[in-house]
């Protein structure tokens, strides 16, 4: 189907500006402020809020029945405009990577949404052979569970940065919920500092959980530009909002019980008239062979 999207008003980083969007031949053609003289249909949208579909982080997504998993990620995920998920598979000791990511990948295999899957485990159980699994299995993302500064200090950084290359995958710290506030903030701050120091990618602080995650986050992950962004030549994934449905500041979203009105995902509907459309197996997961080109 190709139409044109004319003068509507685009949700991204915080920040809104008119544009108008070409889609043809299944995918964005044109995305800027003069619409394109082109012989095709034309979509008023002038009500709408655009925006791209959003990429979610969401931890420990239990194991479910069919019926239970397709009711969770319509409600968690479809309705709430989000295209594609950065999820985790834990481990507790090494022999068990291969066999715990084959299980994640069998449970979402019914996904309608994209993924991004990363592994989990304690500080004294990283190495760098996990690391280079990692790069193996292009697993882009490594959840590092925080208890206590000492962890750290005894973790070999410098074999990590080494066995790191070429993919790079991006470090991310889950701190214990045994850990007191105070302590917290100051083990993220060792975190930081020790892998600021190493020039490992990281995250300083844990993402948030099933909110969109911003587009720096995005760049560290891999994702970006093929995740959370519409572009000229981009995948066709948007969410159009009703603008009277989006209270107060238009130009940030924090209000997840807005439902869009429209979404699409790699060009088909998921969301009509705000009732989700799933569609199993239509999601895939997203292999990241090196992270942070675009920081």
């Amino acid at each position: 189907m190709h139409y044109l999207m004319e003068d509507v008003t685009l949700l991204f980083a915080d920040q809104l500006k008119k544009v108008s969007v070409l889609v043809q031949k299944n995918e964005i053609r044109y995305i800027g402020y003069s619409a394109p003289k082109f012989n095709v249909m034309k979509v008023n949208v002038q009500a709408f809020l655009l925006t791209p579909s959003f990429v979610f982080y969401s931890p420990n997504i239990p194991s479910f029945s069919f019926e239970a998993f397709k009711t969770y990620f319509s409600q968690e995920y479809l309705l709430k405009g989000c295209g594609c998920i950065l999820t985790d598979f834990a481990i507790q000791y090494q022999h068990q990577f291969l066999e715990k990511l084959e299980k994640k990948r069998l449970e979402l295999l019914n996904s309608p949404i994209d993924y991004v899957l990363g592994v989990k485990l304690k500080a004294n159980k990283l190495t760098p052979k996990i690391v280079q699994l990692c790069n193996r299995e292009t697993i882009p993302v490594l959840f590092i569970e925080l208890e206590n500064s000492q962890e750290l200090e005894e973790i070999p950084w410098g074999w990590i940065r080494e066995t790191s290359y070429p993919n790079k995958p991006l470090f991310i710290p889950d701190v214990s919920n045994v850990v007191k506030p105070l302590q917290q903030r100051h083990l993220l701050k060792k975190w930081h500092e020790f892998l600021q120091y190493e020039k490992i990618n990281h995250l300083p602080t844990p993402p948030p959980s099933n909110k969109p995650l911003n587009p720096d986050i995005l760049k560290k992950i891999g994702l970006y530009p093929k995740k959370g962004v519409l572009k000229a030549g981009g995948e066709i994934s948007y969410n159009l909002v009703l603008k009277q449905a989006k209270r107060g500041n238009l130009s940030s979203w924090n209000d997840r019980s807005i439902v869009p009105h429209i979404s699409v995902h790699n060009g088909k509907f998921v969301i009509l008239n705000q009732s989700p459309i799933f569609r199993p197996g239509f999601g895939k997961e997203m292999k990241i062979q090196q992270t942070g080109l675009f920081i």
